[in-house]
């Protein structure tokens, strides 16, 4: 599996309904032709559909049936006593978290970390709400993480510089607001830890 895989998979199984046109974010009816298209598109190297037949197979022993990997996941976890939603999830958080930490790559979190790196070196002398919304956006992804993370000094840095933005910008978020020295010295703490981190 790709690096780039697993940020697509994590988005995808938080919020399937995006994916397949439909209506609800958590709608997971067309889960099965999406990642049937999505190993299409991958020249199948991301196998991350077969990876998650497998191991309910073998955990659980819910054979792939005729009704596709949604029945296999109804009888799974049904069996899991789960709701197929929060099985779907927990059963493809453990492959991507597999795929991301084994030989403690960590690959989930670096690529997240170059991310951040990149936000913060793009970090104006004015700012608004447009440039925050995009840094938590990363940061928060990271926060629903349940692998290697990033550590807990980059974790505070990080919402400290959020929380300090949110409430310079809070009554004009739409202008530009100048930034202070305590936030500029924040984010180049941060800057440095983050790149002394990543690999």
């Amino acid at each position: 599996m790709r690096d780039w895989d697993i940020q697509i998979i994590f988005h995808f199984i938080r919020r399937p309904g995006m994916y397949t046109g439909s209506f609800k974010a958590n709608d997971y009816k067309r889960i099965d032709s999406f990642l049937i298209a999505y190993e299409m598109g991958s020249m199948n190297e991301c196998k991350f559909r077969d990876k998650l037949i497998e191991q309910i197979q073998g955990k659980y022993n819910v054979e792939f049936p005729a009704t596709g990997l949604l029945g296999q996941l109804r009888k799974a976890s049904k069996a899991a006593n789960q709701g197929i939603h929060e099985f779907f999830i927990s059963e493809s958080m453990e492959i991507l978290i597999k795929e991301s930490d084994q030989d403690n790559k960590n690959k989930f979190v670096n690529y997240k970390r170059k991310e951040l790196i990149n936000r913060l070196e793009q970090f104006p002398s004015e700012i608004n709400y447009n440039w925050v919304f995009n840094f938590a956006n990363v940061f928060n992804e990271l926060k629903a993480w349940k692998g290697v993370n990033l550590i807990n000094e980059e974790n505070i840095l990080a919402q400290s510089l959020i929380d300090g933005i949110n409430q310079l910008i809070k009554d004009r978020f739409l202008e530009l607001v100048k930034v202070p020295k305590q936030l500029k010295s924040i984010k180049e703490i941060l800057l440095t830890l983050l790149k002394e981190n990543v690999s």
